[in-house]
């Protein structure tokens, strides 16, 4: 029941993300920022969203140290690598669309997976 309620908080928080990231990619688009840099702001302003919700939210730790922080950044890498190496190896074998979903589901379990039993394993197991 734990993971299955972690997994809810994680879904809440992942709307979130996709939220502010949107919202910090428009405002700077509409404010004349280069499209890349705005892309990467709103990007990085997400992912800072996720570190700190799912710390607090979805997994109940408590502060965080470098080597939390340095897991959670290498978790996020590994994690979107395995999503675009899923995307270019469906691409032309299914719909773009479900291309495209099949990367993002595999993202986000993943990322759940080496969040819950990596980065926040040791202070998850302390509560």
């Amino acid at each position: 029941m734990r993971t299955m309620t972690q997994l809810i908080r994680y879904g809440f928080v992942g709307v979130l993300n996709t939220a502010i990231t949107a919202a910090v990619i428009l405002a700077l688009t509409f404010l004349g920022f280069d499209l890349l840099l705005a892309n990467a702001l709103g990007f990085a302003a997400g992912l800072l969203n996720s570190f700190l919700l799912n710390r607090r939210l979805t997994f109940r730790a408590g502060a965080s140290s470098t080597r939390t922080k340095l897991s959670f950044l290498v978790g996020f890498a590994l994690c979107y690598a395995l999503n675009l190496s899923i995307v270019m190896a469906l691409d032309g074998v299914l719909h773009p669309a479900a291309t495209q979903l099949a990367g993002m589901i595999v993202y986000n379990l993943s990322f759940f997976a080496w969040m819950k039993f990596r980065v926040f394993k040791v202070e998850t197991h302390a509560n």
